[in-house]
């Protein structure tokens, strides 16, 4: 009987960590499920680290875009500079804002008549090339834009000196 105890007892040794590794083999194994859900939480991961790159590479071109566009700009402005000069250059380039905003003031607030005469005058003492025999390209709209201003200027005073 001793003898049968001790070859049941050298297979229980033998045999415990071959049970004790299976069990555990077992109750870590993962699902078919787990394992989908694994990988498709990993692509979704991967896809963002992507789209962010992208949108990166996205940022990176369009600012090097817009550089290159300006420096092609540059000669054509410097040239153009050189060409018309410096005053009628930055007075033609700063019509834009200053026909925009006096649109907006005369817009958004009632003038009388003498600020609209004061606006008129101080519009009249712009170095523009209006009477120049000739205008660069760059020139014209801007031009036609601060004409209208004064058009417009012109009909309100005559508005306003009519109902007086």
């Amino acid at each position: 009987m001793n003898e049968y105890l001790t070859a049941l007892k050298d297979v229980l040794v033998v045999l415990s960590p071959i049970i004790v590794a299976y069990i555990s083999y077992r109750s870590n194994k993962k699902s078919k499920e787990d394992i989908r859900l694994e990988i498709e939480k990993s692509l979704k991961e991967k896809d963002a680290e992507t789209y962010q790159i992208i949108q990166k590479i996205n940022a990176e071109l369009e600012s090097q875009k817009q550089l290159a566009t300006w420096n092609s700009s540059l000669p054509q402005t410097d040239e153009y500079t050189k060409l018309a000069g410096i005053e009628r250059y930055g007075n033609i380039c700063s019509l834009t804002q200053l026909v925009n905003s006096i649109n907006c003031y005369i817009d958004g607030n009632n003038l009388s008549l003498e600020e609209l005469h004061e606006v008129k005058t101080l519009l009249s003492k712009i170095v523009l090339p209006i009477e120049e025999d000739k205008l660069y390209t760059y020139e014209v709209t801007y031009i036609i834009d601060y004409n209208r201003l004064n058009r417009k200027i012109d009909r309100m005073i005559n508005d306003l000196q009519s109902t007086n």
